[in-house]
């Protein structure tokens, strides 16, 4: 008997098709969805690791007294000019100074903080009186933690919207103010949260022993 016999012809239906793309959808999905909360996650990670930096690092600027440009206002204080003259006194030259202390302001529900300079003797009247005394600004977006902000600022004593870590010139002798002038607390507590999926991390500093440590 001769005839042509039947060769056959593996594929998909269109069931089995349809199953393997909603399968590969789900799948991109959950790779999609780890890949963004990896990303959020070192956004904030990376946050909290550059705020703790910048706090030793304004420690380590009080410590090898490194200049900064200070000049007078209109009332003859000194504030600072490095990052423009437009508030100095007629004829109160912006004139390069070793500061009395280094600070760095921070505010409840912000994005960004000043570094912040004293001339004149600190005193007890450590903390930032004005933002014409900033020298430096760091916004958090710009260091790795888009959509970060600081959430929280607390401290052993009532604490408010404000806060000023400060170092003294030379022997960098960590103050802490968290309630605008009141007894200086032992510690502070700095809370950044992602606003995206509200982690947070926490930055403490301990004034008794100068550590800085994220938890």
């Amino acid at each position: 008997m001769t005839g042509f016999s039947r060769l056959g012809h593996k594929g998909f239906t269109l069931v089995e098709a349809m199953v393997s793309i909603a399968v590969l959808g789900l799948l991109a999905g959950i790779v999609t969805v780890n890949l963004t909360e990896t990303r959020q996650v070192e956004e904030l990670n990376s946050a909290a690791r550059i705020v703790a930096a910048d706090i030793r690092s304004a420690q380590s600027r009080a410590l090898t007294v490194k200049n900064i440009a200070f000049c007078q206002d209109e009332s003859d204080a000194w504030i600072s000019c490095e990052l423009g003259d437009s508030t100095c006194k007629t004829m109160s030259a912006c004139t390069p100074a070793p500061p009395d202390g280094v600070g760095i302001h921070f505010s409840y529900n912000s994005s960004s903080y000043d570094f912040y300079g004293i001339l004149n003797g600190p005193g007890n009247d450590f903390s930032r009186t004005s933002s014409e005394q900033n020298f430096f600004s760091r916004r958090l977006e710009l260091s790795g933690g888009t959509n970060v902000i600081i959430d929280s600022i607390s401290s052993t004593l009532p604490s408010g919207t404000e806060a000023d870590v400060f170092f003294q010139r030379q022997n960098g002798v960590m103050r802490l103010n968290a309630c605008g002038g009141c007894t200086e607390p032992a510690s502070l507590l700095i809370t950044l949260r992602h606003i995206q999926n509200n982690k947070t991390r926490q930055i403490m500093v301990n004034a008794l022993t100068g550590r800085i440590s994220i938890e």
